[in-house]
């Protein structure tokens, strides 16, 4: 736990810590790592953002099993942004859409473009 804590939370950054290894996820989250779905980095972005826009399905399911809904509507619904996830990582789009995050298809991004663009 002393671990979790250390160096003002920076161990499990959404941008370095989250890089795929669903083993490491699993572990720290067991660990009582459950805010680290929260932080953001410097972008805002969370490790699910992170993960989604990668194409880290394990990673994404593993996190999903622990905090469910809540990381499809979490930061003003900036899950999938178009610019970020759409990168031809068809796994994560249909596993977020399976889980309801069909609203992403519409969203857009800051020059007014949608996944489809």
């Amino acid at each position: 736990q002393a671990l979790l804590t250390q160096q003002e939370r920076k161990l499990c950054n959404p941008s370095g810590f989250w890089k795929g290894h669903v083993s490491a996820v699993t572990r720290v989250l067991e660990w009582g790592g459950i805010d680290e779905l929260d932080r953001r980095n410097k972008n805002d972005n969370t490790a699910f953002h992170f993960a989604t826009s990668s194409g880290y399905v394990d990673v994404m399911e593993e996190m999903y099993a622990r905090k469910g809904q809540a990381l499809l509507t979490q930061q003003e619904r900036k899950l999938c942004n178009p610019s970020g996830f759409w990168k031809g990582h068809v796994s994560a789009v249909t596993r977020v859409l399976e889980w309801g995050g069909i609203d992403e298809l519409d969203r857009r991004n800051k020059n007014d473009n949608t996944a489809f663009h």
